[in-house]
């Protein structure tokens, strides 16, 4: 495991093959846990916001991108990105 610690975010990061599994916690208290590639959120992850929001789904270049499941308080919603 690799950690590193830049403006109090902390960063897991395991190595598998060219896409890696990881955590990044920011400051602000934001949250993803998924895959990255190239240092960007790409495949599946799971985004939580400070507010609570919640999004679990595809991201391609750190955007959400593809089918996904936004919780917010009760609220589900099925959406799909593209860009």
């Amino acid at each position: 495991m690799k950690y590193d610690c830049i403006f109090t975010s902390m960063y897991i990061h395991i190595y598998v093959r060219t896409y890696t599994q990881g955590l990044f916690r920011e400051a602000n208290g934001n949250m993803y846990q998924g895959s990255w590639r190239d240092n960007n959120k790409n495949g599946v992850g799971i985004e939580t916001l400070a507010n609570g929001e919640k999004f679990e789904g595809e991201f391609q270049n750190s955007l959400r991108h593809g089918k996904g499941l936004t919780v917010r308080g009760e609220t589900y919603k099925h959406r799909s990105f593209s860009f």
